[in-house]
């Protein structure tokens, strides 16, 4: 069986097949995998893609244009173009990206032998509109709309990122006009994470011309390293060096931009993978301590304590370790 013949067959299945659920396995002969697929009642599509194949497979197909999906990557990188687009974009291991359907052909490979993990949230474009409606004026629907054709629009998939798709089928458990609010809470979440950092980039340009494009890019890329790491944050230092600034420069450019200390920042987004790590892992509030930076527990616990109202030993009892 042709690998890139049977996925053109399954792309077109799965777009004929709206508003019917759809799960297959990948066939043995070309590889092994699955995707599933579940259909809401507003018409959302979400789909989990795991896909290994044995040989390149080359997928073509046409991306409706009445939807915009936001697409997440857990392992493995993807590459593709558009018809009568010169420019290839891509999505790697560790990011999320909102990308609108074309209404034309769009041309995919996957490499043999690599683990593919994707998660997509099809959205209708009229879901979409409803839903950000009265939020953006004409200036931020002009940085989003670039932000999106940009491949630099793609963002960290942080663990908060994490928790809220593992959230998402929760809507299983609701009925009715429930459901659909549960599932539109989830969705503005994720629309809110990624909006963010479209739009703190976009407007950098404006509001710091008298930082130069070369210190904006690394600004932007030490923030994604912070974003991105799931247990150890690096240090300042570490973070200057990474991306090639004077710790000196670097605080200062990062406190003008993001209005707090980066060291601000740091222990910010160490106490929000504590609280993953909490939630997600056995791990013991130590363990947790130590991974966040903290010698001591009770230093950690009276730092998880003020930013989120409990004691770490509380947060973990209320959301529970499964």
């Amino acid at each position: 069986m042709n690998n890139s013949r049977y996925m053109n067959s399954v792309y077109s299945d799965m777009n004929d097949s709206l508003p019917k659920a759809f799960f297959m396995d990948i066939p043995k002969e070309i590889g092994n995998g699955k995707i599933k697929s579940t259909y809401t009642g507003q018409g959302i599509v979400l789909t989990d893609w795991k896909m290994n194949y044995l040989s390149d497979a080359n997928v073509e197909g046409v991306n409706s244009d009445k939807y915009i999906q936001l697409m997440f990557c857990l392992s493995g990188e993807a590459f593709w173009e558009v018809e009568g687009d010169s420019r290839t974009y891509e999505i790697k291991k560790g990011e999320m990206r909102l990308w609108p359907g074309s209404g034309k052909n769009e041309y995919m490979c996957y490499k043999k032998n690599t683990d593919f993990v994707f998660r997509t949230i099809k959205l209708p474009l009229e879901y979409y509109n409803r839903i950000i409606e009265g939020y953006l004026d004409e200036d931020k629907e002009n940085i989003l709309s670039r932000g999106i054709l940009e491949n630099k629009s793609n963002m960290p998939l942080t663990p908060y990122v994490d928790f809220i798709l593992e959230q998402l089928d929760g809507f299983k458990e609701y009925q009715g006009f429930l459901s659909d609010m549960y599932l539109d809470g989830k969705i503005l979440e994720l629309l809110t994470v990624y909006l963010k950092v479209v739009f703190d980039e976009g407007h950098m340009d404006k509001r710091y011309s008298d930082i130069s494009k070369t210190d904006r890019g690394a600004l932007i890329e030490a923030k994604k390293i912070i974003d991105s790491c799931e247990d150890r944050i690096p240090t300042c230092k570490e973070l200057a060096s990474a991306v090639n600034l004077s710790v000196s420069k670097f605080s200062k450019i990062f406190s003008k931009v993001y209005d707090k200390p980066v060291h601000s920042y740091i222990v910010e987004k160490r106490l929000e993978n504590a609280a993953y790590m909490l939630i997600k892992t056995d791990m013991s509030i130590g363990e947790i301590a130590f991974k966040s930076g903290y010698s001591k527990p009770s230093n950690f616990s009276a730092a998880f304590k003020k930013r989120y109202g409990v004691l770490p030993k509380e947060y973990r009892t209320d959301f529970g370790y499964n």
